[in-house]
């Protein structure tokens, strides 16, 4: 097999890895469940032309509860427009997020339709965000890819011929105010040897740019969704 042909069916692999509509279980607080939870509403997210993650909520019964937009695959980063419902689909709220946080004038409704009082949302806090929500997030300075993007390109890169199928796995990190990582946690449901070349990888990065406030950097706690291969 050809070098050329290697390079190929790489990028086919990259491509359609970063295209699929990606799904994960949700607890009833609407975090991403541990291993043995059952999920009480699963969210599906894509990403959108700026880099933005489309999501969707949907319960049980797959009825939506919401769509809206977030700054990471989890849900976790509300941020833009985002829509609510209740289980019978009717209308429930609508409103902004400026992350994570509501802003502005929130529309909101009972069960049978009828109006409830507009709530007013003002003096987002940045300073006190540490988790997921920073105005500007951290970002890794690898090229122009984003986390996600960096992870499936070099497993891919390494073990393009062993890959079987993709699971998502949860990956979180503490970017300190300077640029670091102070801190990493992995999916329970990786191996040891799977937590070591994330590891591993992690450690490539040559440094990231800071979460930000919009005035000075932030220590933040990042949560990422990665479609991870599995042989």
């Amino acid at each position: 097999m050809n070098k050329h042909f290697i390079t190929i069916l790489t990028s086919v692999f990259f491509v359609l890895a970063l295209n699929a509509q990606n799904s994960v279980g949700l607890n009833h607080s609407l975090h991403p469940i541990k291993k043995g939870e059952i999920p009480i509403y699963n969210l599906e997210y894509q990403v959108g032309d700026s880099g933005i993650y489309i999501v969707k909520i949907y319960y049980s019964d797959d009825h939506l509860l919401m769509s809206g937009f977030s700054l990471d695959s989890l849900g976790q980063q509300l941020n833009g427009e985002s829509t609510w419902y209740y289980k019978n689909g009717q209308l429930q709220a609508q409103g902004s997020y400026k992350c994570s946080q509501k802003l502005g004038v929130w529309k909101r409704y009972n069960e049978d339709g009828s109006r409830k009082p507009d709530r007013h949302y003002s003096n987002v806090n940045m300073n006190t965000i540490v988790f997921n929500s920073a105005l500007v997030m951290p970002k890794p300075k690898v090229d122009s890819l984003n986390f996600e993007e960096y992870i499936i390109k070099n497993v891919i890169a390494e073990r393009a011929f062993d890959i079987v199928s993709y699971s998502p796995v949860a990956i979180q990190l503490l970017i300190g105010n300077d640029g670091s990582v102070r801190e990493t946690k992995y999916d329970d449901r990786l191996t040891m040897d799977e937590m070591e070349t994330l590891a591993q990888m992690i450690k490539k990065i040559p440094s990231w740019s800071p979460g930000s406030n919009g005035t000075q950097n932030l220590n933040v706690r990042v949560n990422y969704l990665v479609k991870f291969p599995t042989e």
